[in-house]
């Protein structure tokens, strides 16, 4: 089955037309769409539309963006899990702005090739000379991660990050904020912590000078602010005392050292 430039394979269900009103009504399952297999209904009647999507699974990041996207450039790599359900009403090109729903994605062992805040991220972390970080290759040849999580509700077309987080190569990184799905702006809050393994310490900290040391080995946190859009975000460094409890919390929950955020321009106090 065809719909404009997608195929829809496995489909199976019921088509409902009504021409005295106007109206199509569609009920799918076990419908199979750039590796996402989801059960659906649509009803069209005139220039309204509904659509309800439910799909839970694994597929990977080369799908989304080389099939759902049509992105012809590598953007990342990797098998990620997932569970969403999307909800939709309005008419024609409004119909992104009164979209609804819920997403929680997770994903091991990957390859990021090309995203713009995250590489903002790493960059403002290498000029400020906070972390050693190959940012030259980062940009040559993408950055591999650990780990990636997110969780997001959706409301009329915004996306609400509650809680998302990616170690990389030398960083984990958390986030939370919102992202409007119909113009790709961005409001983030952001806590780059960039880390040291055994054997390997973070140097060359004029700025916020502090590093892993003492008992408590307490880590390198720096909060800032991303705001633009997907592809041109704007970093903007921020005090500690701006960033909510929400966001120190899941960065305290989801790494294993403690934590200090520190302030840019200062040193943080001496231990005690």
């Amino acid at each position: 089955m065809a719909y404009d430039n997608w195929t829809f394979d496995n489909v199976t269900g019921r088509v409902d037309v009504d021409t005295s009103k106007e109206m199509v009504r569609a009920r799918v399952g076990n419908a199979v769409l750039c590796g996402f297999k989801a059960n659906a209904l649509y009803m069209k009647r005139g220039e309204y539309t509904y659509l309800n999507i439910a799909s839970t699974g694994n597929n990977t990041f080369e799908n989304v963006f080389s099939c759902v996207l049509n992105k012809k450039e590598k953007i990342a790599s990797g098998v990620f899990s997932y569970k969403a359900h999307l909800e939709a009403k309005g008419k024609g090109d409004d119909l992104l702005k009164h979209l609804y729903g819920g997403i929680i994605i997770s994903s091991e062992k990957g390859r990021i090739y090309k995203m713009a805040i995250l590489f903002k991220i790493l960059q403002f972390i290498s000029i400020s000379n906070i972390a050693t970080l190959n940012i030259h290759q980062f940009f040559q040849r993408g950055v591999n991660y650990k780990r990636f999580y997110g969780k997001a509700s959706i409301v009329k077309g915004k996306l609400h990050i509650i809680n998302s987080y990616i170690e990389c190569d030398g960083v984990k990184i958390v986030a939370t904020g919102d992202i409007k799905l119909y113009n790709s702006k961005v409001k983030l809050l952001v806590l780059a912590a960039p880390f040291a393994t055994a054997g390997k310490i973070i140097s060359k900290i004029p700025i916020i000078g502090y590093i892993l040391t003492g008992k408590s080995k307490t880590l390198i946190s720096i909060p800032m602010k991303i705001t633009g859009t997907l592809e041109k975000p704007n970093i903007i460094p921020m005090s500690p005392t701006a960033i909510g409890s929400g966001v120190f919390g899941v960065l305290k929950r989801t790494l294993t050292a403690p934590v200090r955020i520190l302030e840019n321009g200062m040193k943080a106090p001496a231990q005690k």
